[in-house]
């Protein structure tokens, strides 16, 4: 198993098993290692064929050693092409495991094979007698097989050889096949997600069930690199102020939970010190898998929960103060509970003492005709909200 360069056949395996897991789905990439495994073989003819059963269009097959002449002939009378019963190695391969191996000595006497019609088409003309055939993979997704070919000089392979192909070989292929069928599936997906949700004007960040963001899309990605007021670090959420911090998360869980009779609320989240939020995000529950069709095609499997992130824009506050009354004392303190602070943080952010907060808000009851801080936050977000 060697070519005259003096690389030892071990080395020359090795070597063939790195290009494999660096070689993707496309035929160009397996043309030079064909050509590769066609001279650690010491054989005139080496064959990769790849059958994506799913999507067909993606299969492959490539041909080393007798050119473009034999690649069309083989392609027209054997392979991807039809499905000969007389090509005892493809019938056998075919419903064979991964790793195994065949000679098409074992199958039938070299007798048998030079009468053979597929020998007349495929063989006779290169003067090939001999052919070693490996299943690298064989599944319902896909499958792949390496077949070598020698002519009558050159002689049968060994089992040496046939061990080698086996038991270092073809583990490797189908398995570097499989990872790269993976991730070119996951990379489609992730495509058809991002082109979907990023459409979308506002921020969307999908969750799994374990809580952990999967997706987010431009806007989102945006509003992270520009706000300051919230980030998506780890996976989580994040934003500076604890107290927001806990009702992102609390937000959240209430999602992932599943549809019930209580949506979780819209969470403001203000710059620091700011008593106008500057953004809203609402958390919603998807639901179990399949329970909206009309997401199905642009959300990624495990999607669980999403939130909406968007501008806390609404109504002004001067649009607040005409329908109730407020006075911009007034008008000031609410946005800074509907923004999630407490009767004292508001205070605080404000300059003023908890006594003359509480006064104002005692006013704001009377304006609004609510009596408790729930109620005025349940009344005056929606208007905040209107979009």
């Amino acid at each position: 198993m060697s070519d005259g360069s003096g690389l030892p056949a071990g080395e020359r395996l090795t070597n063939l098993i790195g290009a494999a897991y660096a070689t993707g789905l496309a035929a160009d990439g397996w043309s030079p290692l064909a050509d590769e495994l066609r001279t650690a073989f010491d054989s005139d003819l080496a064959i990769v064929q790849y059958h994506d059963h799913r999507e067909p269009e993606r299969s492959f097959v490539v041909a080393s050693g007798l050119g473009h002449e034999f690649l069309a002939a083989y392609e027209t009378h054997s392979g991807m092409a039809t499905e000969r019963e007389d090509d005892v190695l493809w019938q056998a391969a075919k419903v064979s495991r991964p790793g195994s191996v065949y000679l098409n000595v074992d199958l039938r006497s070299v007798e048998e094979e030079r009468r053979s019609e597929l020998y007349r088409l495929l063989a006779k003309p290169w003067d090939l007698l001999y052919f070693m055939s490996g299943v690298a993979m064989n599944s319902p997704e896909a499958s792949a097989y390496i077949s070598l070919g020698r002519t009558t000089d050159t002689g049968c392979f060994t089992s040496l050889e046939r061990h080698l192909l086996g038991s270092r070989l073809l583990g490797h292929f189908g398995h570097s096949l499989a990872l790269h069928r993976g991730f070119a599936s996951a990379m489609r997906q992730a495509a058809l997600y991002s082109s979907v949700l990023d459409a979308m004007p506002d921020g969307i960040v999908v969750f799994g069930a374990d809580g952990q963001a999967i997706l987010a899309n431009r806007a989102a990605d945006s509003i992270f690199a520009g706000t300051g007021v919230v980030l998506l670090r780890d996976g989580r959420l994040e934003t500076p102020d604890p107290g927001r911090q806990a009702l992102l998360d609390r937000a959240l869980q209430a999602a992932l939970a599943g549809p019930g009779p209580a949506v979780p609320a819209p969470v403001y989240l203000a710059a620091a010190g700011a008593a106008t939020p500057v953004l809203r995000v609402t958390f919603s529950p998807l639901g179990p898998p399949g329970s909206d069709p009309a997401l199905a095609g642009a959300l990624p499997a495990g999607a669980a929960a999403l939130a909406v992130i968007c501008t806390a824009t609404g109504l002004q506050p001067s649009a607040l103060a005409t329908r109730y009354s407020f006075t911009p004392a007034e008008e000031r303190l609410c946005l800074l509970l509907v923004a999630g602070r407490s009767l004292q943080e508001a205070a605080d952010t404000l300059d003023i003492t908890r006594n003359t907060a509480k006064t104002h808000l005692g006013r704001v009851f009377d304006k609004t005709g609510v009596r408790s801080q729930g109620g005025l936050i349940g009344l005056l977000a929606p208007i905040l909200n209107n979009r």
